[in-house]
């Protein structure tokens, strides 16, 4: 709700993130850049974004996954009580781009070997958010509750590897999410700068229990099974996340930076996010 304007402004504004993911076995980290805008219309507030995603994860064996894609994203603020506070959101994304594989591995000869591959991939997902802003107020703190329902579907082109002993032909894959989070948002100010404290807090939970399987089939082994079809990864379905930061006014504009974590569970371990949004 930081970029909801009122009637007949408009706003634009870029973001930025950057992340580390350290939870079990993942080892990594991921970038967003953006920029977008947006025209309260008085029945719907309509905004759109583009933007940049990245991330970078290693594997065993020296192994390594980076991919970068850009993404679409449009969404409607609809003010469902406006006295109240109570606004819906409705949105969506598509998103496309290519990931580079580098998969590591011991070859016949017990060696360390790699094959790669750069297959395409792209996806889509919709968004259903509710907030109620400034529910509770006291002493200068507000606090505004809010429940977000997502889903989205990536999917990987097959591709076959090149280089390296034992290359394989890898099938196409589909993989979806549905995640709920329940949370609030805390906002003081901060005594003679301009600034507000800002805190988050909420509680997501995965539908899903365990990502998409892998299939293909190796090359040229004639030591092992040719067909391979490997289990997902089993998902934490249940996490926490907490947020800190500062939000106020510098030069024509606004600056909102937040320092994230999350306990052990299928987001970043942690995160900066930072924007800056003007109104006209």
């Amino acid at each position: 709700m930081s970029r909801y304007v009122d009637e007949g402004e408009s706003t634009v504004w870029v973001l930025g993130d950057y992340g580390v993911r350290r939870h079990g076995d993942q080892d990594g980290n991921t970038g967003i850049a953006g920029v977008g805008a947006g025209h309260n219309f008085g029945l719907m507030q309509f905004n759109y974004s583009l933007g940049r995603t990245w991330t970078e994860e290693d594997l065993v064996q020296g192994g390594e996954v980076d991919t970068d894609t850009f993404f679409l994203m449009l969404e409607g603020i609809v003010p469902v009580h406006e006295e109240a506070g109570l606004f819906l959101t409705v949105g969506g994304f598509h998103q496309w781009g290519e990931a580079d594989i580098r998969r590591g591995y011991l070859n016949s000869s017990g060696q360390r070997d790699f094959s790669t591959a750069s297959p395409s991939m792209h996806g889509q997902g919709a968004r259903v958010r509710m907030d109620w802003v400034d529910a509770w107020s006291a002493s200068r703190v507000s606090l505004s509750p809010y429940a977000d329902l997502s889903y989205s579907r990536i999917r990987m082109e097959g591709y076959e590897e090149s280089g390296g002993d034992l290359p394989a032909r890898f099938s196409s894959r589909s993989d979806s999410v549905t995640e709920l989070r329940v949370g609030s948002e805390l906002a003081m100010p901060i005594a003679e700068s301009g600034f507000d404290f800002v805190a988050t807090g909420n509680v997501t939970h995965r539908f899903d229990s365990d990502g998409v399987r892998t299939r293909g089939r190796m090359l040229n082994d004639p030591f092992t099974v040719n067909q391979f079809n490997i289990d997902g990864r089993d998902y934490d379905q249940t996490w926490v996340r907490a947020g800190v930061g500062v939000e106020g006014a510098v030069g024509p504009g606004d600056v909102s930076v937040m320092l994230n974590g999350t306990s052990r569970g299928e987001e970043e371990a942690g995160w900066l996010a930072a924007s800056y949004s003007v109104t006209f």
